[in-house]
C-alpha cells in the first residue's frame, strides 16, 4: 500500500527505488489516493501500473469529514488492502526511499521471529550509530509508519481500535483509553497504532542497519520549504539532500528542526547484502 495525495518528486524517486527491489515484480500496489490529490499523481501512478498489478484506490469525498483526513485515508487502504486476503501488507509512504533488500527483508525477518510486524526503518527516538551489519536485528514494542510489514492477523486487529468514538474525538479517545502510555500525544493513526502496540506490548522486529530510510527532508515538523520548479529540478533537489547525510543535517539544522527528525531520516545503501544469518541483540546494546 502506497498512500499518495500531493508529492509527485518523491512519489517518483520511491517507486525508482523500489523497481530496484528484488521482489519488487511479485507485489501487488495499492496506491491510496487521498481526497484532494494532484493529477500529476495520478499520472505517475498510472505509468507505474502499465508495468505492476494493482490498483488506484481514490478514497471517497465523503470521507473527508473525517477528523483526521490522512490518517481516515490510510485506515481505508490498510482495510481495502485485506480485502485482497493476502498474508503480508506492506505500507510504504510517498517518501520512503528504500533498498533493493526491502522487501525480502520483511519477509525473512518476521518468518525468522514471528513478530506481528516489522519495520525497516531507523527507529526514530532511538540515536543509535548505523552499523552495517545486515544480519543483526532487534525486537521492542513500538511503532513508527515508516517502511512497515504487517502480518495480515496483527493488522486486522490493529485495525479494531479506529472505532467510531475514535473518528469523532480522536484526541479524547486516545487519551481516554491509553492514559498510563507515556508517549508523544499524537492522536493520528501513527499515534494510536504506537499506543496500541506500546499498551499491549506487541512484538516488532526492527532492523540494526536499515533497509530503508525517510527520505522527505521537507515538512511541518523539519522546517524546510518544498522543493521548487520543475519535477525533474524538484527530484534533483531531493536527492542532492536526502541522499547525503551531511547535507541533511546542515539543511536540517539551519532550519532549527528537532534531532529526531534527522535519526529517521539518515540515508543508507540502497544496494544491500541480504538477510543469511538472522543474529537478535538487545536494544540497549545500540547506545
Amino acid at each position: 500500500m502506497i498512500p499518495v495525495y500531493n508529492r509527485e518528486a518523491c512519489l517518483t524517486i520511491t517507486l525508482e527505488l523500489l523497481e530496484k527491489n528484488i521482489l519488487s515484480r511479485n507485489m501487488y500496489y495499492l496506491f491510496v489516493a487521498d481526497v484532494g490529490y494532484r493529477s500529476g499523481v495520478r499520472q505517475i501512478v498510472m505509468r507505474w501500473l502499465q508495468n505492476h498489478k494493482g490498483e488506484f484506490y481514490q478514497v471517497d469525498p465523503a470521507q473527508v469529514r473525517s477528523p483526521i483526513k490522512q490518517s481516515y485515508a490510510v485506515y481505508k487502504g490498510y482495510v481495502r488492502a485485506l480485502t485482497h486476503n493476502p498474508e503480508y501488507i506492506f505500507m510504504v509512504e510517498d517518501d520512503i526511499f528504500t533498498s533493493d533488500q526491502f522487501f525480502d527483508w520483511h519477509y525473512k525477518i518476521l518468518e525468522t521471529t514471528g513478530a506481528a510486524l516489522s519495520i525497516a526503518t531507523k527507529q526514530r527516538n532511538v540515536p543509535y550509530p548505523l552499523i552495517k551489519n545486515y544480519d543483526q536485528y532487534f525486537i521492542t514494542p513500538d511503532y513508527q509508519s515508516l517502511g512497515v510489514c504487517w502480518t495480515s492477523n496483527a493488522l486486522g486487529k490493529a485495525l479494531n481500535q479506529f472505532t467510531p468514538g475514535y473518528w469523532a474525538n480522536p484526541f479524547g479517545y486516545i487519551k481516554t483509553v491509553y492514559p498510563t502510555v507515556k508517549q508523544d500525544f499524537v492522536a493520528s493513526q501513527d499515534g494510536l497504532l504506537r499506543k496500541y502496540i506500546l499498551a499491549n506490548n506487541i512484538e516488532v522486529a526492527w532492523p540494526v542497519y536499515p533497509r530503508a530510510w525517510h527520505g522527505g527532508y521537507y515538512g511541518a515538523n523539519r522546517g524546510v520549504k518544498r522543493a521548487t520548479g520543475t519535477i525533474t529540478e524538484k527530484i534533483a533537489k531531493i536527492k542532492s539532500v536526502a541522499f547525503d547525510e551531511a547535507t541533511l543535517k546542515a539543511e536540517l539544522i539551519r532550519n532549527n528542526a528537532p534531532a529526531k527528525f534527522f535519526y529517521d531520516s539518515i540515508p543508507v545503501d540502497t544496494v544491500q547484502s541480504e538477510l543469511v544469518h538472522p543474529e537478535r541483540i538487545e536494544l540497549s546494546f545500540l547506545g
